[in-house]
């Protein structure tokens, strides 16, 4: 009986009720937009963390010894690898959430009640 009732159409309600006012349009361009934001996120982070490591290494090789530029390309270099790590640990975490709770972060649905 529930089911007959949500299914009984009420012309004096406006169908985007709910919503904002806004449009299933306008929720399609927020997911793709959250979802490309998050895709070059990590690809900026990606090219960040490597070109990083490759600074270091060349800081290592061109530190000619002197304990101060071994430290700080060392560093570097440690660093670059720790956002490396944090860039792989959020994709993992992105595909946990999709296997565990079924929720897409990278092909964003958003629900229009």
């Amino acid at each position: 009986m529930i089911k007959f009732l949500a299914q009984i159409y009420n012309p004096a309600i406006k169908s985007n009720i709910g919503t904002g006012g806004s449009t299933d349009h306008d929720v399609l361009v927020l997911s793709v937009f959250i979802a490309n934001l998050i895709k070059i996120m990590f690809i900026v982070g990606a090219i960040g963390s490597f070109f990083m490591l490759l600074l270091g290494g060349f800081e290592y090789l061109t530190a000619g010894g002197e304990k101060d530029k071994i430290g700080a390309a060392t560093k570097r270099i440690s660093n670059a690898l720790i956002g490396i790590v944090i860039l792989l640990s959020g994709y993992a975490l992105f595909r946990l959430i999709n296997l565990v709770f079924g929720i897409n972060i990278l092909n964003l649905e958003v629900p229009v009640i």
